[in-house]
């Protein structure tokens, strides 16, 4: 029975991350097609291995090349810098492109975006994208590519590690406690969900520290195996762990106990 439930969550969980995870690399939405380069390196095909690196000036420069092969006139307004890891957008740089391309027709559009506060922002690796969006705020086309931010330990991202981080040791370290003292809840679930959280804690640490020393980005298909595992493998242990101690054992240890010192006193 036990090993049932542990097998059914984790399938659960991993039809969960491979449901809901959007697919990354996507070159353009639609018909609109976009080349992209950003400080004269295209981004297509650019991943953790060879990530552009940006930060270490007060701007980004984009070369946009649009082809319109739809039947319409495709008015743009604005151009967007997005880069979101875990779930949460660290970045987003705007720069309005009030431009019409007639259908059929390929224009090249130059873009200075100013990113003087990405020091700020995040650092390491970073999930990107460039994205186009016409009058009506839709998005009509789009790169994935991966940033090397020059960031700091100061930033947002840098911080939201550390807080991470410290939660999950100081969860920890209480759980060790509860498991030398006896004092788990009876239940086999909430003892689980109790180590679950710092698991997933421990997750969160590791997609953290990979993108921060510049290992591999937390992309939607990465992040996701990367916290579900350790949680998996807390849920477990937490499970399996003991509980409080009854009162029949209480007694049993006090009777022990005495034992062991009117043997130590005899002697």
């Amino acid at each position: 029975m036990t090993w049932r439930l542990i097998a059914g969550l984790t399938v659960g969980l991993v039809l969960v991350w491979a449901l809901g995870s959007p697919a990354v690399g996507a070159a353009s939405d639609g018909a609109v097609r976009l080349q992209a380069k950003v400080d004269g390196r295209a981004v297509r095909g650019v991943g953790s291995n060879n990530a552009i690196k940006v930060g270490d000036r007060p701007q980004a420069d984009l070369r946009l090349t649009v082809t319109n092969g739809t039947k319409a006139t495709l008015k743009l307004q604005q151009v967007r810098l997005e880069g979101t890891a875990l779930g949460v957008t660290f970045l987003s740089y705007d720069a309005v492109v009030p431009i019409s391309i007639e259908a059929g027709e390929r224009k090249t559009l130059e873009v200075t975006l100013p990113i003087r506060d990405i020091k700020n922002q995040t650092i390491g690796l970073v999930p990107s994208s460039i994205g186009l969006y016409d009058t009506d705020g839709d998005r009509v086309a789009a790169q994935s590519f991966t940033l090397d931010v020059d960031g700091t330990l100061s930033s947002i991202f840098g911080v939201l590690g550390l807080v991470i981080g410290l939660f999950t040791g100081s969860t920890m370290l209480f759980n060790l406690w509860l498991v030398l003292r006896r004092r788990l809840p009876p239940n086999r679930i909430s003892r689980g969900l109790r180590f679950a959280i710092p698991g997933a804690g421990l997750g969160l640490m590791i997609c953290v520290t990979l993108a921060g020393f510049r290992v591999v980005a937390p992309y939607p298909s990465t992040w996701p195996p990367l916290v579900l595992v350790p949680t998996v493998l807390a849920f477990v242990l937490g499970f399996l762990s003991p509980g409080a101690l009854t009162l029949e054992e209480d007694e049993i240890d006090v009777a022990m106990r005495d034992k062991r010192l009117s043997t130590a006193g005899s002697t």
